[in-house]
């Protein structure tokens, strides 16, 4: 098990081309599906340009539509992500934090905790990202894994609650 004091969490934007417009961050919400006892079930993002944390491991969830709240927002995208139907009122919440980047307006990050069983992870579809798969805290924060940063850091502040 890692020593979870001494991890360094590396924050990187994606490039972007000159003269392309920069991405412009919106509130969103994300999912902490726990599995188990020690699992984590995280998605691998796209290997696409434009996006946050190509190629990155990262947690389920989206950005906020117009008029949607985080919890509205994130039982939307877990449909759509993993056909896995929540409804907003069952999702239970863990906490939210502000992320500014390079001057740009604070946008809100909301995490919220769903228990899965892991008899149900055959029910699940992935229809956003490369793979899927339950990741342990130690798989998590080993160097080679390459996790999505402001997810690290949720992941970070989660494991600690769940020690």
């Amino acid at each position: 098990m890692p020593d979870y004091l001494q991890i360094r969490i590396d924050v990187a934007m994606p490039a972007q081309a000159d003269g392309a417009a920069r991405m412009a961050p919106q509130d969103a919400a994300a999912a902490f599906i726990t599995v188990g006892d020690d699992g984590y079930l995280m998605q691998l993002r796209d290997d696409k340009p434009g996006i946050f944390c190509p190629g990155q491991w990262g947690l389920f969830g989206g950005a906020q539509d117009a008029g949607e709240g985080p919890a509205e927002a994130l039982a939307r995208e877990l449909g759509e992500e993993l056909h896995l139907h929540v409804a907003p009122a069952d999702l239970g919440f863990c906490f939210a934090f502000g992320v500014s980047f390079r001057g740009q307006a604070v946008c809100q990050r909301a995490f919220y905790e769903i228990a899965l069983e892991p008899r149900r992870l055959k029910d699940l579809t992935l229809a956003e990202g490369q793979a899927m798969r339950v990741l342990s805290r130690a798989e998590l924060f080993a160097p080679e894994t390459k996790l999505c940063s402001y997810d690290a850091y949720a992941l970070l502040t989660h494991s600690q609650k769940i020690r």
